[in-house]
């Protein structure tokens, strides 16, 4: 057999042993950062989707509102129909406090009388005279002087002929129309409901927004420098101030991604339900460049730089292997442990040969890249794989499991009062303090969702005190969660009180997605329990309340009170709740 010498033999399974390794913690790394920029951009999309339909909401919200309100006083006989002026004079006046509005009155067969913003002249008060069923208008200054108005667009205005009105007579209740064409000549939306007087509808009350005033609102509210925002009808009308290509890509995307011109774009989409029965929607779309461009960036250059490092280590192997045989076989033995993902590894000893203090540095370097890949994917999933000889694939199995979910109360209302720095720093803070509670007591962090964190015991890993740990974790979230909050409303920062659900029983854990991509997480109705359970906190004034199946395996190590029995949603038998309280004295 033909054997290398020292030199050359180094030199070859150096060459090989960097481009392997550097190689596969390259792509690996690659691969799991770019599944973290997606989650990501999935979430800051949701979470300004959540934000733009919460504006909208409070845009349209009190139109209906202002309907059923003035029904009311007519009801009490406040406003009468057969007082015109100070009819419109009191509509046009509520109309102050709501300047997108574009018309707000009542009509009836052979009258209408109301008020409008939208003519650009501040607010008009409009009643038409039964006798020639022409408008008599004038104008309404803030200091409550009266300017009347010679002519009048609205002069031949017929009520009855509108779609709404026959709608009210047929049916009183309050609606929302699709868009429409006003007398006017302008695109529009209307919320109507007729006016019942001893079982009669004598009239109906009506709320107008111009199309343009919506569509120009709408623009204002874009996402960044060139997202964009539309309000969705329920028959499909896309309402929003933008190209007609991008307006029909958004009606007819099927999933969150869809391309305009060869341009990639992100769809995010909510309901929005108005008092009503508008069940419309809200969409977000924003060019995909526009969020991860900085992230692909980052990308980019990472991979130049593992490439430029990995053409430097080779250079540098031929000039080591002269005299590194022993030292070699030192980083070997290292190399072979963190194959098996073992972090906790002493640095190399110094050595008297320059060249192998090189080597040595290059393998603390390759150690630090790989400690930073394990940020990414549950480590213990990973040595299992390596164990096991296998490579990751969709299966799972049926194990028994403790899962728990935390989420922080009210995380919306602090969101929009706070500035999204500082709100940023703050979770920052809390999610590090709930990732060392979970790894203190050996459980996997499954995922993050948007201010909650999904974990469990028991899996990938089996653990027979799964119950126990979780509930020891539990407690340490909560407590150090409470010493979180005094801090920060002593430093004036946002305050992000923890409630945690904790439930025991049997799901199937293991990988879960398409064969190209999956993740790994538990899921059944254990799982789905926990969840329900954590939420249930809210409604008893609780922080942290596990199930019923929790409770019997901790029972002689944990302080717990009975709650209730409850139904929780997706179940049709009860679910007994427990308060964790403490360690058992």
């Amino acid at each position: 057999m033909t054997q290398l010498g020292i030199r050359p033999a180094l030199m070859g399974a150096s060459a090989l042993l960097l481009v392997v390794t550097v190689g596969g913690i390259g792509a690996l790394a690659v691969h799991g950062t770019q599944e973290a920029v997606d989650e990501q951009l999935d979430q800051e999309l949701k979470l300004i989707t959540t934000a733009t339909t919460s504006e909208v909401k409070r845009l349209l919200e009190p139109a209906p509102q202002l309907i059923l309100e003035s029904a009311q006083l007519m009801d009490r006989g406040v406003i009468r129909l057969d007082e015109p002026e100070q009819l419109a004079e009191t509509l046009v006046v509520s109309m102050r406090a709501h300047p997108t509005m574009g018309w707000h009155g009542i009509s009836g067969p052979e009258f209408y009388a109301g008020g409008t913003t939208s003519l650009g002249h501040g607010l008009r008060a409009y009643h038409a005279s039964p006798e020639s069923y022409q408008a008599v208008e004038w104008r309404l200054w803030p200091d409550g002087r009266r300017e009347p108005v010679a002519d009048s667009y609205d002069r031949h205005y017929d009520p009855g002929s509108s779609s709404w009105y026959a709608d009210s007579v047929a049916d009183p209740s309050l609606r929302w129309s699709e868009p429409y064409v006003f007398t006017a000549g302008a695109m529009g939306i209307t919320v109507y409901k007729g006016q019942l007087q001893d079982g009669e509808v004598v009239g109906v009350w009506v709320v107008d927004f111009f199309l343009e005033d919506l569509e120009n609102w709408l623009h204002e509210q874009r996402v960044g420098e060139r997202g964009r925002v539309f309000l969705i009808t329920e028959q499909g009308a896309a309402i929003g101030h933008e190209s007609e290509a991008l307006r029909d890509a958004v009606l007819s995307a099927e999933g969150d991604r869809f391309e305009v011109d060869g341009e990639r774009w992100l769809l995010s989409t909510a309901p929005l339900e108005l008092q009503g029965g508008a069940h419309w929607r809200i969409a977000v779309a924003v060019p995909e460049d526009q969020l991860n461009g900085a992230a692909q960036e980052i990308m980019r250059r990472t991979g130049l730089l593992g490439l430029v490092v990995l053409v430097l280590s080779l250079g540098l192997s031929a000039w080591l292997a002269t005299s590194i045989a022993r030292p070699f076989l030192q980083v070997t033995r290292r190399l072979e442990d963190m194959a098996e993902l073992r972090m906790d590894l002493a640095p190399l000893p110094p050595s008297s040969i320059r060249e192998a203090g090189q080597l040595g540095a290059s393998f603390e370097l390759m150690r630090a890249g790989l400690r930073s890949f394990s940020h990414y994917v549950p480590m213990d999933l990973v040595r299992s794989l390596l164990a096991d000889g296998r490579v990751a694939s969709l299966g799972v199995e049926e194990r028994e499991i403790t899962v728990m979910f935390t989420d922080i109360a009210d995380f919306t209302t602090t969101s929009e009062s706070t500035e999204p720095h500082a709100l940023v720093e703050a979770l920052a803070e809390y999610m590090e303090m709930v990732n060392r509670c979970v790894q203190a007591e050996g459980g996997a962090l499954i995922s993050y969702m948007g201010d909650g964190v999904y974990m469990a015991w028991g899996a990938p890993t089996h653990q027979d005190d799964h119950a126990l740990r979780a509930c020891r974790c539990a407690l340490e979230i909560d407590r150090q969660s409470q010493a979180l909050v005094e801090k920060n409303l002593a430093a004036g920062k946002p305050i992000l009180r923890t409630r945690v659900g904790v439930n025991t029983g049997l799901a199937l854990v293991g990988n879960i997605g398409a064969r190209e991509r999956f993740n790994y997480s538990p899921i059944g109705d254990s799982v789905n329990t926990a969840a329900r359970i954590e939420a249930i906190n809210k409604s008893y004034g609780t922080r942290v309340l596990i199930g019923e199946q929790t409770q019997s395996r901790v029972a002689a190590q944990m302080q717990t009170r009975e709650v209730d029995v409850v139904v929780v949603k997706g179940k049709t038998e009860g679910v007994r709740i427990y308060e964790l309280l403490g360690g058992a004295a």
